[in-house]
C-alpha cells in the first residue's frame, strides 16, 4: 500500500518496499491485482473480491469484498490463507537476507 499512498501524494521515494502502486501505469503484469496490507496486529492479502487477514496468535479471518468495498465474513479459505502466509514469509526472507548481507533492496518510483 505504501507505493500507492506515496504516488497519490505525488512523492518520489527510494525505500525498501515489497509492493507496487495499485493505481500506477504498469498494472497488466502478474501480481498487479493484489495488495499486501498490515498494521501492528494484522497482516492482510487483498485480491479482487477477497481479503485474507492473518492476526496475532494464529488467528485468521476471511472476507468477501463487494463492488462497493463492503466486507462480509466468509468461510476461511485455507488455500488463500497459505498464499497470504507465503507472501509475508517471502518478503521477510528477502528483506532479512538483504539486511544481513548489507545489500540494499530498493524500490524506486519511476
Amino acid at each position: 500500500m505504501a507505493p500507492t499512498l506515496l504516488a497519490l501524494l505525488n512523492l518520489d521515494y527510494m525505500a525498501r518496499l515489497f509492493d507496487h502502486d495499485l493505481k500506477g501505469p504498469d498494472l497488466d503484469g502478474p501480481g498487479t491485482d493484489r495488495a499486501l496490507i498490515g498494521n501492528d496486529q494484522t497482516l492482510g492479502l487483498f485480491e479482487p473480491g477477497e481479503l485474507s487477514a492473518l492476526k496475532t496468535r494464529g488467528q485468521t479471518e476471511s472476507y468477501r469484498v463487494t463492488a462497493d468495498n463492503e466486507l462480509t465474513d466468509r468461510p476461511e479459505d485455507q488455500a488463500q490463507l497459505r498464499v497470504a502466509i507465503g507472501w509475508y514469509q517471502a518478503a521477510a526472507s528477502l528483506l532479512s537476507g538483504a539486511m544481513e548481507s548489507g545489500r540494499e533492496v530498493v524500490a524506486e518510483r519511476r
